[in-house]
């Protein structure tokens, strides 16, 4: 059974995530705001997307937004691997309390559920058993996925207090359209290197494992979580099951796009787990969600894209 919510309230709604997920959201979804400090690459003329450029922790800017019977996605994050443990106070600040202060805003509201992006992989830490399921021990190696934890524990804390239903996504590694291959996401930073000709930095050898997930999957079951989800805390991992090392995303690359990569080493890092592969069998059950794309084909449609998007640029300039 599905909820037409009043509205979808995006936070970081100019941002590759949220660029796939209101390209899924149809018009009879419910009305579209996405809140985002910058102003949107590839705005939506389709739909009734009304974008507002502001920072999500400054809430009482938008909290006459916030109307009940909203689905709220909380995709907004300052932080990432790496970047964390350089300020973690800043982290706190920006990512933990500016996250409290709009889930209780949304409590305020009496919105129909909030949604959370937490990690799929930070968050878990080194697991010794493969697949990972969501009720194993949450044992996070690095800042950020102490942060992403922590902001867990307080919307379930919110939730039991206020009655504010929360999802928790826990999205694996992500790729696709609307990325421009800058910043995290390696599969989009792959090609966009390899595109440019530049040097493709790998930290440590290249066997590490992860479950990478063609973008417009994960915002399939997004959306499906965001039509049916009203009651309750709830954890969900978003992921395709399937681990591949990085060595293999780089013979795949190779082999889509006929560029052979040029690839530096670095040392690795503490940070980075050694194998992260998802068991999605809960959404599967619950929401009746699994990822659909071969990703030899979706890293392909992506390729596709990028070089699309690169020549509309171009023409443009």
């Amino acid at each position: 059974m599905t909820n037409v919510p009043t509205r979808w309230i995006l936070t970081g709604g100019s941002g590759f995530l949220a660029s796939n997920l209101i390209r899924l959201l149809r018009p009879d979804d419910g009305e579209i705001v996405a809140i985002d400090r910058d102003t949107p690459q590839w705005p939506v003329q389709s739909l009734p997307v009304r974008y507002v450029e502001q920072d999500f922790r400054e809430v009482e800017s938008y909290r006459n937004l916030i109307i009940p019977g909203s689905v709220v996605v909380h995709m907004a994050s300052s932080s990432y691997p790496g970047k964390a443990e350089k300020n973690v106070e800043a982290d706190i600040q920006d990512n933990i309390l500016g996250t409290i202060r709009l889930a209780n805003a949304c409590a305020d509201a009496n919105v129909a559920a909030f949604i959370y992006f937490s990690s799929g992989g930070a968050i878990y830490g080194d697991q010794e058993r493969m697949p990972i399921k969501e009720d194993m021990d949450l044992r996070p190696v690095s800042a950020y996925g102490v942060m992403k934890l922590a902001t867990e524990h307080y919307l379930r804390i919110i939730h039991q207090l206020r009655g504010l239903p929360v999802v928790l996504v826990r999205i694996s590694n992500p790729f696709g359209r609307w990325h421009r291959g800058r910043g995290q996401g390696v599969i989009n930073v792959i090609f966009e290197q390899m595109r440019r000709g530049e040097t493709i930095e790998i930290w440590g050898d290249g066997t590490h494992v992860r479950d990478f997930i063609f973008a417009e999957d994960a915002s399939k079951a997004v959306r499906m979580i965001g039509l049916a989800f009203r009651d309750g805390c709830e954890a969900f991992n978003i992921g395709t099951g399937v681990g591949r090392s990085l060595n293999d995303i780089l013979a795949l690359a190779h082999e889509i796009t006929g560029i052979e990569p040029v690839v530096r080493r670095l040392p690795a890092r503490s940070v980075d787990v050694q194998r992260n592969v998802l068991d999605c069998g809960k959404i599967h059950r619950m929401c009746g969600w699994l990822s659909e794309s071969d990703i030899e084909r979706a890293m392909r449609n992506t390729w596709e894209w990028m070089n699309e998007d690169s020549a509309h640029d171009a023409s443009a300039g």
